[in-house]
């Protein structure tokens, strides 16, 4: 029995770090892109500990329609683990690599089992002379349990909203993950893509 605990354990920690978490493994690297009606990004990081991450971003800002680089730092507050499942709660923040009147924080978290999902952000903005606010909250469940090494899928319902577009959405994302590698796509209500990969070293 203890075995199989351990083995359920192992399997949920290995998933629940894969899953999109800003922050990694101790002494890793991550890489990921986003393309969202908001932005286009390329980001990559740097987990120290598996409590914090720095890393630099560089992105295409559809809402101010320019584009600039963000140095990005991520706290992990709080994590609570249990037999089957796994709570996560983190800080997050930015700053403009060159106009630091540029700036972003808020809190992440999340909360899974290897059936179900339940995941939220919110941030704080202060970018080219304007104030705003962007969020989501995201819910989902697998259509199968997979074990270590399979390719597990996710199927989501997600919805955003960003106070300085005035746009609020919700949508289907379906995620799907192996190993280090992560995909996450969906189309918003205006059949605008949303794109995320993910890949750990």
């Amino acid at each position: 029995m203890g075995i199989y605990k351990f083995a359920v354990l192992g399997s949920l920690v290995w998933t629940c770090a894969v899953f999109g978490r800003p922050v990694s493994y101790t002494d890793s690297f991550t890489f990921m892109t986003f393309s969202n009606y908001t932005k286009e990004s390329a980001y990559v990081h740097y987990s120290p500990s598996y409590k914090q991450s720095i890393g630099v971003e560089v992105l295409k800002d559809k809402g101010f329609d320019t584009s600039y680089g963000l140095l990005r730092y991520t706290r992990l507050l709080m994590r609570k683990n249990t037999k089957n499942s796994q709570a996560n709660f983190y800080f997050i923040s930015s700053l403009g690599l060159n106009d630091t009147s540029n700036y972003s924080y808020g809190v992440q978290g999340d909360w899974e089992t290897r059936e179900y999902f339940l995941g939220f952000k919110h941030s704080q903005n202060s970018f080219f002379d304007s104030e705003f606010y962007d969020q989501y909250v995201m819910a989902g469940m697998v259509p199968y349990v997979g074990e270590y090494g399979d390719l597990h899928t996710w199927v989501m319902l997600k919805a955003r909203k960003n106070s300085y577009l005035n746009e609020t959405h919700t949508y289907p994302i379906l995620k799907f993950f192996k190993g280090d590698t992560l995909l996450e796509v969906g189309f918003d209500n205006r059949e605008r893509l949303d794109l995320h990969f993910i890949q750990r070293f």
